[in-house]
Order: structure tokens, then C-alpha cells, then sequence
């Protein structure tokens, strides 16, 4: 595999990639399982508080459910606010950097990528990767659970988007 792509990230991309992470994220069976963990932990709590305080169950079963609706709904509501949020923090990010803003040639063979800038060089090999993910904004190459390398799409072939997922692939990195 050696191939060469250039491209200028834009922020549409960067936030685009950052909204796509935290969908992900947030919506995965991990996230999904501590939810309800959290869940099942704290509404036998709520009636145990409130039988101990001497109300009736009927009383400590419609207090539950109230706190229990009011969870859900917090549970809802706030991860919809952070993915309105989001969209302006990731702009208001994307212009401190100054770094990736600039043209990029990233360029790859069989030990990994070298990525070139007006900053600087950076070499990380394929094993450096912790994951990846093909989305329609790019491939979003992880280093760990939350940081990645964004290739756009508008930047990559056919060809290169099949030989970096191949090679991906090939070198056993997760796809997420």
C-alpha cells in the first residue's frame, strides 16, 4: 500500500466528525448498559428512602416514578443540549487550532502514516491506531476511545478509501 492524499480540513468536517463521535458514543451499548445500571441501583434506593421515612408505599411508588420520569426526561433532554452545544463548541475549537487547519498531505505505506503540515511532521505507525470508523464525513482514525485522525472523504478515491480500509483491516485494527 503507498498512497498520497492532500487535503485542508474544514471545519464542517470537524464538527461533522465530533457530532458523529459523540452519537456514537453516547447511543453505544456501554453507554446504554451504565444507564441502566444507574437505573436499577437507584430506584430501589428512592423507595427504600421513602418507606424509611415512614410514607406509604403508595405514596413512596408515585414519588419513585416521579423521580424516575424526571431522570428520563433529564436523561433525554441533556444529551440533546450537548449535541446542539457541540456543533458551537467544535467550531470555537476548530478555529484555535490553527494546526489543522491548513493543508495536509498524508501520505501511507505498510509501517503506517505520515501526515505533513506547515506545523510539522507526524508519523504514527498502523499499531499506534486504536480503532477506526468509515463514516460519510471521512474516516475517523482512533488513537484511543475519544481521540482520532479525520481523513474527509472529499479528499480520498474509491481506491485509497478501499486501500486504507483494507489495510485497516489487515493489520487487525478494530472497525467500531
Amino acid at each position: 500500500m503507498s498512497s498520497k492524499i492532500s487535503f485542508s480540513l474544514m471545519e464542517r468536517d470537524f464538527v461533522e466528525a465530533n457530532r458523529i463521535h459523540y452519537l456514537r458514543e453516547s447511543t453505544s451499548k456501554r453507554a446504554i448498559i451504565q444507564s441502566l445500571i444507574a437505573l436499577i441501583f437507584i430506584i430501589p434506593v428512592v423507595f427504600g428512602l421513602q418507606i424509611a421515612e415512614g410514607n406509604s408505599a403508595n405514596h413512596a411508588a408515585i414519588f419513585t416514578l416521579a423521580i424516575g420520569a424526571l431522570g428520563l426526561g433529564l436523561g433525554i433532554c441533556i444529551p440533546i443540549s450537548y449535541y446542539v452545544y457541540l456543533g458551537r463548541k467544535t467550531r470555537h475549537l476548530f478555529r484555535q487550532q490553527k494546526f489543522i487547519q491548513g493543508m495536509q498531505e498524508v501520505t501511507s505505506n505498510d509501517r503506517g502514516m505520515q501526515v505533513r503540515s506547515n506545523f510539522g511532521t507526524f508519523a504514527p505507525a498502523w499499531d499506534d491506531y486504536h480503532s477506526w470508523r468509515g463514516e460519510k464525513v471521512g474516516i475517523m482514525l482512533y488513537f484511543d476511545e475519544s481521540n482520532f485522525h479525520l481523513i474527509p472523504q472529499r479528499a480520498l478515491t474509491s481506491e485509497q478509501l478501499i486501500d486504507i480500509e483494507s489495510t485497516l483491516t489487515a493489520r487487525g485494527i478494530r472497525k467500531r
